[in-house]
Protein backbone atom coordinates (compact mmCIF):
# COMPACT_ATOMS: atom_id res chain seq x y z
CA UNK A 1 0.00 0.00 0.00
CA UNK A 2 3.16 2.00 -0.47
CA UNK A 3 3.07 3.31 3.73
CA UNK A 4 5.47 2.81 6.11
CA UNK A 5 5.06 -0.38 8.29
CA UNK A 6 7.48 -1.69 11.04
CA UNK A 7 10.53 -0.45 12.77
CA UNK A 8 12.49 2.23 10.45
CA UNK A 9 15.91 3.25 11.49
CA UNK A 10 17.53 6.75 9.84
CA UNK A 11 21.20 7.99 9.82
CA UNK A 12 22.91 10.91 9.98
CA UNK A 13 25.04 11.62 6.85
CA UNK A 14 27.93 10.76 8.60
CA UNK A 15 26.48 7.30 10.06
CA UNK A 16 25.72 8.05 12.90
CA UNK A 17 22.16 6.90 13.90
CA UNK A 18 18.98 10.02 14.11
CA UNK A 19 16.60 7.68 14.86
CA UNK A 20 14.20 4.45 15.00
CA UNK A 21 10.35 4.71 14.90
CA UNK A 22 7.61 2.36 14.29
CA UNK A 23 5.10 2.37 11.56
CA UNK A 24 2.10 0.55 11.43
CA UNK A 25 -0.26 1.24 8.32
CA UNK A 26 1.39 4.68 7.90
CA UNK A 27 0.99 5.70 11.48
CA UNK A 28 3.11 5.88 14.47
CA UNK A 29 2.70 2.86 16.90
CA UNK A 30 5.37 2.14 19.44
CA UNK A 31 8.40 3.57 20.20
CA UNK A 32 10.57 6.36 18.34
CA UNK A 33 13.97 7.19 19.60
CA UNK A 34 15.95 9.84 18.07
CA UNK A 35 19.33 11.32 18.84
CA UNK A 36 21.65 14.07 18.31
CA UNK A 37 24.46 13.84 15.58
CA UNK A 38 27.07 13.83 18.86
CA UNK A 39 25.76 10.64 19.80
CA UNK A 40 23.03 11.93 23.27
CA UNK A 41 19.83 11.28 23.22
CA UNK A 42 17.51 13.74 21.86
CA UNK A 43 14.21 12.46 22.62
CA UNK A 44 11.80 9.06 23.62
CA UNK A 45 8.29 9.10 22.65
CA UNK A 46 5.62 6.25 22.79
CA UNK A 47 2.91 7.04 20.15
CA UNK A 48 -0.37 4.48 19.05
CA UNK A 49 -2.30 4.92 15.88
CA UNK A 50 -4.51 7.45 17.52
CA UNK A 51 -1.92 9.16 19.64
CA UNK A 52 1.23 10.75 18.74
CA UNK A 53 2.39 10.74 22.79
CA UNK A 54 1.14 8.01 24.78
CA UNK A 55 2.66 6.77 27.48
CA UNK A 56 6.49 8.43 28.98
CA UNK A 57 7.48 11.26 27.00
CA UNK A 58 11.11 13.02 26.78
CA UNK A 59 13.03 15.27 25.72
CA UNK A 60 16.94 16.08 26.04
CA UNK A 61 19.19 19.02 25.40
CA UNK A 62 22.53 17.97 23.31
CA UNK A 63 24.33 17.79 26.75
CA UNK A 64 22.58 14.96 27.63
CA UNK A 65 20.27 16.77 30.50
CA UNK A 66 16.80 16.27 30.85
CA UNK A 67 14.65 19.16 28.86
CA UNK A 68 11.12 18.02 29.47
CA UNK A 69 8.86 14.19 31.09
CA UNK A 70 5.55 13.88 30.68
CA UNK A 71 3.21 11.44 30.88
CA UNK A 72 0.12 11.01 28.25
CA UNK A 73 -3.28 9.17 28.95
CA UNK A 74 -4.86 6.89 26.08
CA UNK A 75 -7.05 10.11 25.54
CA UNK A 76 -3.69 12.39 24.31
CA UNK A 77 -3.98 14.13 26.77
CA UNK A 78 -1.37 15.23 29.44
CA UNK A 79 -1.68 12.67 32.81
CA UNK A 80 0.47 12.63 35.56
CA UNK A 81 3.35 14.87 36.44
CA UNK A 82 5.13 16.93 33.97
CA UNK A 83 8.79 18.50 34.57
CA UNK A 84 10.66 20.94 32.79
CA UNK A 85 14.22 21.59 33.23
CA UNK A 86 16.95 24.25 31.96
CA UNK A 87 20.07 23.22 30.29
CA UNK A 88 22.14 23.57 32.91
CA UNK A 89 20.17 21.05 34.82
CA UNK A 90 18.67 22.81 37.26
CA UNK A 91 14.58 22.54 37.73
CA UNK A 92 11.87 24.96 35.24
CA UNK A 93 9.02 23.88 36.70
CA UNK A 94 6.97 20.62 37.94
CA UNK A 95 3.36 20.54 37.15
CA UNK A 96 0.49 17.64 37.91
CA UNK A 97 -1.86 16.94 35.05
CA UNK A 98 -5.03 15.17 35.06
CA UNK A 99 -6.46 14.81 32.00
CA UNK A 100 -4.36 18.18 30.32
CA UNK A 101 -5.82 20.22 32.62
CA UNK A 102 -3.13 21.33 35.27
CA UNK A 103 -3.74 20.85 39.40
CA UNK A 104 -2.86 23.32 42.31
CA UNK A 105 -0.50 23.98 43.46
CA UNK A 106 2.49 24.05 40.34
CA UNK A 107 5.61 25.68 41.00
CA UNK A 108 7.95 27.32 39.28
CA UNK A 109 11.96 27.69 39.30
CA UNK A 110 14.66 30.34 38.01
CA UNK A 111 17.51 29.54 35.73
CA UNK A 112 20.03 29.45 39.05
CA UNK A 113 17.85 26.80 41.23
CA UNK A 114 15.82 29.27 43.47
CA UNK A 115 12.03 28.92 43.92
CA UNK A 116 10.44 31.48 41.36
CA UNK A 117 6.69 30.83 42.58
CA UNK A 118 4.29 28.39 44.06
CA UNK A 119 1.04 29.19 41.90
CA UNK A 120 -1.89 27.98 44.22
CA UNK A 121 -4.39 29.35 41.23
CA UNK A 122 -8.12 28.04 39.84
CA UNK A 123 -7.85 25.59 37.15
CA UNK A 124 -6.50 27.29 33.81
CA UNK A 125 -9.36 25.28 32.27
CA UNK A 126 -12.66 23.43 33.24
CA UNK A 127 -13.66 20.64 31.45
CA UNK A 128 -17.25 21.47 29.92
CA UNK A 129 -16.57 25.29 30.25
CA UNK A 130 -16.27 27.19 27.13
CA UNK A 131 -14.47 30.88 27.55
CA UNK A 132 -16.59 33.29 26.62
CA UNK A 133 -16.36 34.95 22.84
CA UNK A 134 -16.45 38.78 24.42
CA UNK A 135 -16.31 39.98 20.60
CA UNK A 136 -20.04 38.86 20.01
CA UNK A 137 -21.43 41.00 22.92
CA UNK A 138 -22.97 43.84 21.43
CA UNK A 139 -23.79 45.94 25.03
CA UNK A 140 -22.78 45.14 28.60
CA UNK A 141 -24.73 46.31 31.28
CA UNK A 142 -23.47 47.16 35.06
CA UNK A 143 -25.46 47.13 38.41
CA UNK A 144 -24.59 48.69 41.63
CA UNK A 145 -22.46 46.12 43.79
CA UNK A 146 -24.20 44.24 46.49
CA UNK A 147 -21.76 44.42 49.17
CA UNK A 148 -23.99 42.83 51.95
CA UNK A 149 -24.14 39.75 49.26
CA UNK A 150 -20.36 40.22 48.62
CA UNK A 151 -19.15 41.51 51.78
CA UNK A 152 -15.32 41.30 51.01
CA UNK A 153 -16.31 43.77 48.06
CA UNK A 154 -15.82 46.48 50.41
CA UNK A 155 -12.46 45.77 51.62
CA UNK A 156 -11.63 45.78 48.01
CA UNK A 157 -13.01 49.35 47.28
CA UNK A 158 -11.39 50.92 50.48
CA UNK A 159 -7.94 49.32 49.17
CA UNK A 160 -8.60 51.38 45.74
CA UNK A 161 -9.54 54.41 47.78
CA UNK A 162 -5.98 54.11 50.09
CA UNK A 163 -3.96 53.39 46.72
CA UNK A 164 -0.40 52.22 46.79
CA UNK A 165 0.33 48.77 47.00
CA UNK A 166 -2.63 47.74 49.18
CA UNK A 167 -4.82 46.72 46.54
CA UNK A 168 -1.83 44.43 44.83
CA UNK A 169 -1.81 42.86 48.36
CA UNK A 170 -5.70 41.47 47.96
Amino acid sequence: NGKPDGKWTYWYEKGQIKCEQSYNNGNFDGKHTAWYENGQLKSRVESNEKCKKVGLYQLFYENGNKKKEATYNQACQGDGLLMEWYENGNKRTERTLINAVVQYPYRDWYENGNLMMIHNGFPLSIPGLDFPDFTSIKRLYFEKPDTMKFPCLKFAFEACRKGGTLPAVM
